[in-house]
C-alpha cells in the first residue's frame, strides 16, 4: 500500500500481496529517477511507467496526480536526452493524452508548444511518430486543436512528413492526425490549405491494407463536408452565453455585430484565435470549394481510389466506394472522375454484382450513375459502355421501383445529347416509359373502354385547303403558343364557345379564333413549332412573362405575346415576318446547360410527390422526341398514343405537357399517315370521352390535314391497302368533315370495310371497333326525331254514316264507319268499295287478327284517338306484354297500309320502349328492330338505328351488333341493307352543331 493510503487503480490486492511491494513506492522511485542524468536509469524508469502504470484512463489520471507531467515536460525540453529517452517520454505523453482529464492539464502546461517543437526539429522517424500521435490525441480537445492550428508551419510540416515517410506506421499516425485536426470548418479549411489531399490519395498505392484504411478514413472524413456539417448545418454565427455554451441561431446583421462586440469583451483573443473560436464564420461552400479545387488536379490519385474500390478486400472496397459516391455529388468533380475511369467501373460493378434493391450499396451505385448523367463527358462514356441499356433494363424490373424515378430523371439529361437520344430511341425508350407513366398516375396498363361517344361539333374552316407542302412551310414560319387555351384544366378557356369563322392557316392560331383574353371565344389550339430547347420548362402553374424563354410552356401565356415583334423567342421564327429557318436541337450547348443545370440539380417538384416528378420527367422526354424532324417511328404507335390518351383522360391531375405532345403530333402532317395506320383518331374519339373540347380540337386538326390533297390521297391509298384498310376505315368517320361530295367515295369505301367487319368478322375486337366507328359517323349527322309522339291525327267526316262490322276469329265484333276506314286504308278501300264480295256485305270476317290490337287500331284510325299508356296498360300485365301489344298494332297497320297510324305507333314504341325507357335490354331492342324490318316500319327502323349509334351505351351497342350475325343470312342481309340506307340518308343531312 502507498504511504498516503492510496492505491494504484490498475493493481489488485492480490498483486500487492504477491509482489510484497507497494505500487506507490515503486512509482515514487520511478518519478525520482526521472530527475537522473543517467540515460540508462531514465530508460528503466520510463519503461516501467509506460508498461505498468498507465494501462487505462483511470490509471493515467492517477499517475498525473503524482506529479509526472512536469518531469516529462522537462525531459522533452532537455536537448541532451537521448533519442530513446525522448521516444519513451513522447510515448507516455501520448498515452496520457487519451484521458480527457489529463489533456486539460497538459494543455495548460504548454504541451502543444513543446511537442510541436520536437516534431518540427526531430528527424528521427520514431520520435516523429510519437510526437504526432501525442498531438493527435491532444487535438480531441478544442483548445488544443486551436493551439496546433495556430502554431506556424506545424500542419504543413505534418503533410511534408507524410509525403516523405516510407514507414507505414508513421504514415498511419500522420494521416490520423490530419483527420483529427479537421474537427470543424475552420480547422478543416486549415488542413485543406496544406494541399494534403493529393498526398493522402497517393497512399492508395501502398501495399499495406492498414495504411490504405487510414488514408480512406481520412478521406471519408474530409469529404463528409460535401454532405454538410451535422452540428453546424447552416451558416450561422456562434453566440456565447454566460455559461460558455455555444448557441446556434440564425442572426440578422445587427445581431451579428452585437454578438461580435460581446465576444470581444468577454474573450479578448487575437485575430486568428478569434476566427478559430468561431468556426461557423467559415462557410461550408468555402471548404467544399477548396477540397474540390485539390481533387480536380488529382486525376492520378482518383485513379488509385477507383482501383482501391475494385480490390478484393471488402473493407477497403466499401470505404473507397463510399468516398466515390460522395464525390459524385459535386458537379465539378464528375468530369475528373470520368477521366479517371469511374464510369466503366460503375457500370461494370452494376453488371457484375448481383444487386439487391434492399442494399444501400446498390442504391448508391445506381444513384451515382444517375447523377453522373448530368455531365456531358460522363454521358458519352455511359453511352459507350452500355449504361443506357442498363438503365432501361433496370426500369423494366419492378424490384427497382424505388429507383425508377431517379433513373428516369437521369434519362432527361440525354434530351440534348443527340447520340445518346438516338441510342435510347433505338432501345424503344418511349414504349418502355409508358408503363411508368401510367403507374405514376395509378392507372393500370389494361385498355379502358369508353361507354359513350359524345356528339361531335361542327367546325368551320376554309375549303381551299392547303397542300402538304404549304402546311409544312406554314408550320416552319409561324410559332404557336402551346399552352394558351390548351390547358384543359382552365375552365375559362374550355367553356368558351367557338362560333366564329376562321381560316385554317391563321397566323394567330392554327384553327382557333383570335385570342382575346379572358372570356373571349377560343378552342384549344395545338402546340406548334417551338424550339426543342424549350422542352425543359417549369411545371404547370409556374409564373412566366413574355420575356421568359419558358413562356412557351406556361399555362397562361398569350399568343399575342408569342407573335409580338418584341418577344425574345427561341422558336424558329422570332419575328412574325421572318423567313423560315431550321434550328438544330443542339443549337447552343452552353446556353442549354446554363438554363437546365438548376433544373437537373434541384428537383422540380417537392419530394412528397415523387409520382408527379416521374410524370413530369417522362413527359419532358416525350416532348423532346416530339420535336424531332420525324417523331413517327418513336411516338406514333398504339402503346404510346393510347397510354398518353389514357393518362389525359383518367389521371386525377394530368400535366398539361401530355396534351401539348398529342396536339403537336396530330397537327404535324408528316405524322398523319402513321396516326391513321394506328387508328389514333378512333382512340381519340373513344378514349377522351370526358374531354370534349380537347377531343374535338385534336380531331379537327386531323380533319384539316385530311382536307388537303395530301391527306385525302393518303387516306385513299390506305383504304385500298390490305394492311391499313381496317384502321383507315375506323378512323375516317371521325375526321371526314370536309366537302361531302368529294369525301363520299372515301366514305363509301370505308363503309364497305366496316360492314364487312360488322356482319362477317368473327373477331370480337374488330366488331367492336367497327361498331364504334359507325357510331362516330352517325353521331355527326343523325338526329333522333322520335322523341315526341304526333298528337294530332287526320280527322275525317263521313257523309255516309254506314258502318261495317268485322267478325274476328274469337267471335268478337268490331264496328267502324265504312267511309272513313276506306279513305285511310287502300286495303279496306279495295275490300269495301271495290268489286269484291265484301263490298256488298254488312259483316266481314277478318281471319288471323287479334281482337284487342285491332280494336285499338280502329279507334286510332276512325276516331283519331292517340295511343296513351293508360290504353296500353288495359291490355298488358308488364312491359314486355305492352311492347308485344304495340308491335302487334304496328303489324296490323302495315298489313292494312295505315301509313299515318303506323308512324304514330312507331313513334310511341320508340318513345316508350327505346329512347324514353329507363333501361333497354339487348333482346328487347333486337325484337323491336327485327319486327320493324319485317313489317316495313322505316320510321321505327330509323329511330332504332339512331338510338343505337348515338345514344346507346357501348356494351349494349356491341352486343346488339354482335347478335346480328346469329340472326341468319337473310335477316342479316336485310339489316345490312337497312343500315346502309340509314347511313346514306343521314349523311345527306347537315352536320350537327
Amino acid at each position: 500500500m502507498a504511504s498516503d493510503g492510496s492505491k494504484h487503480p490498475s493493481a489488485s490486492h492480490a498483486d500487492v500481496v504477491q509482489k510484497k511491494k507497494s505500487p506507490d513506492l515503486s512509482l515514487s522511485k520511478c518519478l525520482h529517477n526521472l530527475q537522473s542524468s543517467n540515460s540508462a536509469t531514465l530508460h528503466i524508469a520510463l519503461t516501467q511507467i509506460r508498461c505498468k502504470y498507465i494501462k487505462d484512463n483511470a490509471a493515467c489520471s492517477w499517475v498525473v496526480t503524482k506529479g509526472i507531467l512536469p518531469k516529462l515536460f522537462s525531459l522533452v525540453s532537455n536537448p541532451k536526452v537521448t533519442s530513446k529517452v525522448l521516444d519513451l517520454t513522447l510515448s507516455i505523453l501520448g498515452n496520457l493524452a487519451t484521458a480527457s482529464e489529463v489533456r486539460s492539464k497538459m494543455i495548460s502546461s504548454d504541451a502543444v508548444e513543446l511537442i510541436g517543437a520536437v516534431l518540427m526539429q526531430s528527424s528521427d522517424p520514431s520520435i516523429q511518430n510519437r510526437a504526432c500521435r501525442s498531438l493527435a490525441n491532444l487535438a480531441h480537445d478544442p483548445q488544443a486543436s486551436c493551439a496546433i492550428h495556430l502554431k506556424t508551419g506545424l500542419l504543413k510540416h505534418i503533410v511534408s512528413l507524410l509525403k516523405e515517410t516510407e514507414s507505414k506506421e508513421n504514415a498511419q499516425t500522420l494521416v490520423r492526425s490530419l483527420r483529427v485536426l479537421a474537427n470543424n470548418r475552420v480547422h478543416l479549411l486549415g488542413v485543406l490549405q496544406t494541399s494534403c489531399v493529393n498526398v493522402i490519395l497517393n497512399m492508395m498505392s501502398s501495399t499495406s491494407a492498414s495504411t490504405i484504411t487510414s488514408a480512406l478514413n481520412c478521406l471519408t472524413h474530409l469529404t463528409s463536408i460535401y454532405n454538410g456539417d451535422r452540428q453546424l448545418h447552416k451558416d450561422c454565427d456562434t453566440r456565447h452565453d454566460s455559461s460558455g455554451q455555444a448557441e446556434i441561431k440564425e442572426m440578422t446583421e445587427d445581431d451579428k455585430r452585437e454578438a461580435t462586440q460581446e465576444i470581444e469583451k468577454k474573450e479578448p483573443l487575437d485575430e486568428a484565435a478569434d476566427a478559430l473560436a468561431k468556426p461557423n464564420k467559415i462557410s461550408l461552400s468555402r471548404c467544399c470549394d477548396e477540397l474540390t479545387r485539390q481533387l480536380v488536379y488529382c486525376e492520378a490519385g482518383l485513379q488509385l481510389l477507383i482501383e482501391t474500390a475494385q480490390r478484393d478486400n471488402p473493407a477497403l472496397r466499401k470505404l473507397a466506394r463510399t468516398i466515390l459516391f460522395t464525390l459524385t455529388k459535386q458537379t465539378a468533380l464528375r468530369t475528373q472522375l470520368s477521366n479517371a475511369g469511374f464510369i466503366p467501373f460503375l457500370i461494370q460493378s452494376i453488371k457484375e454484382n448481383r444487386l439487391q434493391p434492399t442494399e444501400t450499396d446498390s442504391m448508391r451505385l445506381l444513384n451515382s450513375l444517375a447523377v453522373c448523367s448530368q455531365e456531358a463527358s460522363c454521358r458519352a462514356k455511359i453511352r459507350q459502355h452500355g449504361g443506357l441499356d442498363l438503365i432501361l433494363t433496370l426500369l423494366d424490373q419492378e424490384a427497382w421501383q424505388k429507383m425508377h424515378c431517379r433513373l428516369i430523371c437521369a434519362l432527361v439529361c440525354y434530351i440534348y445529347d443527340s447520340e445518346g437520344l438516338e441510342t435510347l430511341l433505338g432501345l424503344k425508350l418511349c414504349q418502355r416509359l409508358m408503363p411508368h407513366l401510367l403507374a405514376s398516375a395509378d392507372l393500370s396498363q389494361e385498355e379502358t373502354v369508353v361507354t359513350n361517344i359524345p356528339r361531335n361539333t361542327d367546325y368551320k374552316y376554309s375549303l381551299d385547303s392547303p397542300t402538304y407542302q404549304e402546311i409544312s412551310s406554314q408550320q416552319e414560319s409561324v410559332s404557336y403558343d402551346s399552352d394558351a387555351p390548351t390547358n384543359i384544366w382552365d375552365s375559362a378557356a374550355l367553356e368558351s364557345d367557338s362560333s366564329r369563322a376562321y381560316s385554317p392557316m391563321s397566323a394567330v392560331s392554327y384553327h382557333s379564333p383570335e385570342w382575346g383574353g379572358a372570356g373571349s371565344s377560343g378552342s384549344p389550339s395545338p402546340a406548334r413549332s417551338i424550339s426543342p430547347a424549350l422542352c425543359i420548362s417549369p411545371l404547370p402553374g409556374a409564373s412566366s412573362s413574355p420575356a421568359s424563354p419558358f413562356s412557351d410552356f406556361s399555362p397562361g401565356a398569350s399568343p399575342v405575346h408569342m407573335h409580338s415583334p418584341s418577344y425574345n423567342s427561341f422558336s424558329p421564327s422570332a419575328m412574325p415576318d421572318s423567313p423560315a429557318r431550321s434550328l438544330s436541337p443542339l443549337r447552343d450547348e452552353a446556353w442549354v446547360r446554363q438554363t437546365t443545370r438548376k433544373k437537373f440539380n434541384v428537383d422540380p417538384l417537392p419530394n412528397k410527390v415523387p409520382h408527379r416528378r416521374t410524370q413530369h420527367n417522362i413527359l419532358v422526354l416525350l416532348s423532346r422526341i416530339s420535336y424531332l424532324p420525324d417523331p413517327t417511328p418513336h411516338l406514333i404507335c398504339p402503346q404510346v398514343m393510347r397510354s398518353l390518351l389514357r393518362y389525359i383522360a383518367h389521371s386525377r391531375r394530368p400535366l398539361s405537357r401530355a396534351t401539348r405532345i398529342i396536339q403537336r403530333l396530330v397537327s404535324f402532317p408528316i405524322c398523319f399517315e402513321a396516326l391513321i395506320a394506328t387508328a389514333t383518331p378512333f382512340a381519340i374519339a373513344t378514349m377522351l370521352g370526358g374531354e370534349e373540347k380537347l377531343r374535338e380540337s385534336l380531331l379537327t386538326d386531323l380533319s384539316i390535314t385530311m382536307a388537303t390533297a395530301y391527306g385525302s390521297g393518303t387516306m385513299e391509298h390506305m383504304l385500298l391497302t390490305a394492311e391499313t384498310k381496317t384502321n383507315a376505315a375506323i378512323s375516317l368517320p371521325f375526321i371526314c368533315r370536309g366537302d361531302r361530295d368529294r369525301d363520299r367515295p372515301l366514305l363509301t369505301t370505308a363503309l364497305d370495310i366496316l360492314f364487312d367487319l360488322v356482319f362477317r368478322s368473327d373477331h370480337p375486337q374488330s366488331l367492336r371497333t367497327a361498331t364504334e366507328a359507325l357510331a362516330g359517323l352517325a353521331s355527326c349527322y343523325a338526329k333522333h326525331d322520335m322523341t315526341q309522339i304526333p298528337q294530332d291525327l287526320t280527322q275525317l267526316q263521313a257523309e255516309d254514316p254506314t258502318e261495317i262490322e268485322f267478325l274476328l276469329d274469337d267471335g268478337s265484333h268490331v264496328k267502324v264507319e265504312r267511309e272513313i276506314l276506306s279513305q285511310k286504308s287502300e286495303v279496306f278501300r279495295a275490300m269495301l268499295m271495290g268489286n269484291y264480295t265484301e263490298s256488298t256485305q254488312s259483316t266481314v270476317r277478318l281471319p288471323q287478327v287479334l281482337t284487342a290490337p285491332f280494336k285499338e287500331l280502329m279507334n286510332l284510325t276512325c276516331k283519331s284517338s292517340p295511343l296513351t299508356d293508360s290504353i296500353i296498360e288495359r291490355y298488358s300485365r308488364n312491359a314486355e306484354s305492352a311492347r308485344d301489344f304495340c308491335l302487334e298494332m304496328l303489324a296490323l297497320s302495315n298489313r292494312y297500309i295505315l301509313t299515318e297510324e303506323q308512324q304514330h305507333i312507331a313513334a310511341y314504341v320508340s318513345q316508350r320502349f327505346i329512347s324514353g325507357a329507363s333501361s333497354v335490354s339487348v333482346s328487347g331492342f333486337s325484337s323491336i328492330l327485327l319486327f320493324a324490318l319485317t313489317h316495313n316500319s322505316h320510321s321505327l327502323v330509323s329511330a332504332c338505328f339512331t338510338w343505337l349509334f348515338t345514344a346507346a351505351e357501348t356494351e349494349i351497342r356491341v352486343d346488339v351488333v354482335q347478335g346480328w350475325q346469329s340472326t341468319g343470312q337473310c335477316c342479316s342481309d336485310e339489316i345490312e341493307k337497312s343500315l346502309r340506307e340509314f347511313l346514306n340518308t343521314v349523311m345527306q343531312a347537315p352536320r350537327l352543331t
